[in-house]
């Protein structure tokens, strides 16, 4: 009935209790972040919802709550974002150059845009333009061979590396 406290709060329903079920509902209560309007005063406060489902609430520490990989504990995922609420967004998914690739998406050079997994490998002295090895350019003192790559030397024998011929034409001026 509206005149009993059947949760022991000190409060009745006619005394403006919103829940007399619970004992941690009633006017004056303190927010505990449960979702749920502790203190009776205009409903759940927008901080303790979880508009993402992900299991946490905002003053639960959910660093984002509209998106549901990023709560406290979760994994990284290379996406820009701090997921894990922990020290913000890690540096290795940072995009420096802003040529659309994060060092831990294998952008080999977070410092020039004209070096990433989609560039077109070009033969400029070892730069590893499409970061990836196996098709990186001769580096000066090598030359192209149908095995691979040959050290010049000066020595009258050749030490030959059998690696993948790269897709590019050696250096012309060396």
């Amino acid at each position: 009935s509206n005149e009993s406290d059947d949760d022991n709060d000190g409060f009745r329903i006619c005394e403006d209790d919103c829940d007399d079920a619970l004992a941690t509902t009633f006017p004056g209560a303190t927010e505990l972040c449960d979702g749920l309007d502790n203190d009776c005063v205009n409903g759940v406060p927008s901080n303790e919802s979880d508009d993402d489902n992900d299991g946490f609430r905002i003053c639960e520490d959910d660093c984002n709550d509209a998106l549901a990989t990023t709560f406290p504990g979760a994994t990284e995922l290379c996406d820009g974002l701090d997921n894990d609420c922990i020290d913000g967004v890690p540096t290795n998914e940072s995009d420096d150059d802003n040529d659309g690739f994060r060092i831990c998406a294998n952008d080999c050079d977070d410092a020039l845009d004209t070096i990433n997994p989609d560039a077109t490998e070009v033969c400029n002295d070892g730069i590893d333009d499409d970061c990836d090895p196996s098709t990186q350019a001769p580096k000066k003192g090598m030359t192209q061979t149908q095995t691979g790559l040959t050290r010049a030397s000066t020595a009258t024998t050749t030490t030959q590396t059998s690696i993948q011929t790269p897709p590019c034409s050696a250096p012309t001026s060396m």
